[in-house]
């Protein structure tokens, strides 16, 4: 299957980045600075400004970035849950764009800091077929890639930054799809999410659901 190429690099690390870059003839320190922009949220090669011009045209032609986007939002009444709705395009052995949907939470909490989780899809659809979960009903579409799980955190932390409301503080990645059926995207995407030069989030505060025994 095809993946999206416009955020394949969100999925990329550190190591990886570093690798592009040499292979491109850039320091391989770039590679870090790449992946602190992209991480950051940044999509937008000219915006990076501490790589050279010729970088970022590069990159811009190798590498072109763009991100989902989001054709429907849906609030609760009491305004403590979002959908998102997230548009990954077409790849080019797909009939139709990739809709994923992205759930944000968010809690207040008196005793602790207020809570702002990220229900986050592996998968498009799903082929568990749980007898509870609305998704399995439709099938599996396809895995996703560690740059599509990543984007979604990227969104999800955007949409809450827009809304002035905090920064992502958990994830639980229980939306759409089995995560261990996904399992080298997952953890690909949780080694990324956890660095501390990249979204920074604790993997005490990663929760992976699974219905497999």
């Amino acid at each position: 299957m095809a993946f999206k190429a416009e955020i394949s690099l969100l999925g990329k690390s550190k190591t990886e980045l570093k690798a592009i870059c040499q292979a491109a003839g850039f320091a391989p320190f770039k590679g870090d600075i790449l992946f602190r922009w992209l991480q950051g949220g940044t999509l937008d090669y000219a915006a990076m400004t501490d790589l050279s011009r010729g970088e970022r045209a590069y990159l811009a032609e190798a590498y072109p970035l763009a991100a989902p986007q989001i054709v429907k939002e849906q609030k609760s009444a009491d305004g403590t849950t979002a959908k998102l709705l997230l548009d990954f395009g077409r790849g080019d052995d797909e009939e139709q764009p990739v809709l994923i949907e992205l759930v944000v939470m968010l809690y207040e909490r008196e005793s602790s800091r207020d809570r702002h989780t990220l229900c986050i899809s592996t998968q498009a659809g799903c082929a568990m077929r749980c007898a509870f979960c609305a998704t399995g009903l439709s099938g599996l579409t396809r895995n996703l890639s560690a740059g599509e799980i990543v984007a979604q955190v990227i969104m999800g932390r955007n949409w809450l930054r827009e809304h002035d409301l905090g920064e992502v503080t958990n994830l639980v990645f229980m939306g759409m799809g089995e995560p261990l059926a996904n399992y080298a995207a997952l953890m690909q995407a949780l080694a990324i999410l956890n660095d501390p030069a990249g979204c920074n989030i604790g993997r005490r505060r990663m929760t992976v659901s699974t219905c497999v025994e």
